[in-house]
């Protein structure tokens, strides 16, 4: 998804530097939605893979996810680490020693309990990355009492491509993981809506996958939709440019977002 090509295309501009050592930790092990710079020195902190899981399998990958990031974090000295997720931030802010500085990144809108974690366990970050300014000042808020972090803002990037002209179809597109806050069943209903009273020319795709994708293919299938909106599943990261190069138009139903990597793409492939 989109946290995971902010990674790896931020690991990626790193390594074109020359006087450093890139390491990408990755947890889980699973084919990259983007390449990898074979610059990169790639380190698997457990055989884990990706898959369905029941609430017991879940929380037993988590407690082996999080014991792997502080094992890490432990084995690592004069370095830059860079933390692009709540849970491993705080296990890091945790177990540093004094010699690494320490960037955790924001790349998602927060609950309560993680501006809880942002108030009282970063107190070993150094910078704190937000994507966008609304995010710093409430950020800047939460933290006012920790005077060791700076709050910074560096919003998403997405690597320059050359794309030939092509031809435009009816197609209005959504692209993002297969979850509550991505919105697409009301995504589905509103496209009900526009089928009611325009063109039946026109086709909405979807490109993802994730736990709501049956709901949401049930929600399709309940309103006759079958023929107007096509579920296209998890595509290469190749594959969702052609198509949003295809397409006219691009729907953004989340309900809420930091700076969605899908949004640089769009705009991009206009």
């Amino acid at each position: 998804g989109g946290l995971e090509k902010a990674v790896i295309t931020l690991a990626n501009a790193l390594a074109e530097r020359d006087d450093y050592q890139i390491s990408l930790y990755i947890v889980l092990r699973s084919e990259p939605i983007v390449p990898i710079s074979n610059k990169i020195k790639v380190v698997f902190l457990t055989n884990l893979r990706l898959k369905k899981e029941k609430k017991a399998e879940r929380y037993l990958r988590k407690l082996l996810e999080l014991r792997a990031v502080k094992g890490a974090i432990q084995g690592l000295c004069n370095a830059v680490v860079i933390s692009s997720r709540n849970e491993y931030s705080t296990i890091i802010s945790k177990h540093t020693d004094g010699s690494n500085f320490v960037i955790a990144q924001l790349h998602n809108d927060y609950s309560a309990g993680e501006a809880l974690d942002f108030k009282n366990k970063y107190c070993n970050v150094d910078v704190f990355v937000q994507l966008n300014e609304t995010f710093k000042k409430e950020i800047e808020s939460i933290m006012r009492k920790n005077t060791h972090t700076t709050i910074s803002v560096i919003p998403n990037f997405i690597e320059r491509q050359v794309y030939e002209d092509v031809v435009r179809e009816n197609y209005v597109i959504a692209v993002g993981g297969f979850n509550k806050v991505k919105g697409f069943d009301r995504l589905v209903v509103i496209w009900e809506k526009v089928c009611e009273t325009h063109s039946n020319d026109w086709k909405l795709l979807i490109v993802g996958d994730g736990k709501e994708f049956e709901n949401i293919k049930g929600l399709v299938e309940e309103k006759g939709l079958r023929d107007k909106v096509v579920l296209l599943g998890r595509l290469p990261n190749d594959a969702v440019f052609q198509y949003m190069r295809t397409a006219k138009i691009y729907a953004l139903s989340s309900y809420s977002e930091a700076f969605p990597f899908v949004v640089l793409e769009a705009m991009y492939s206009k």
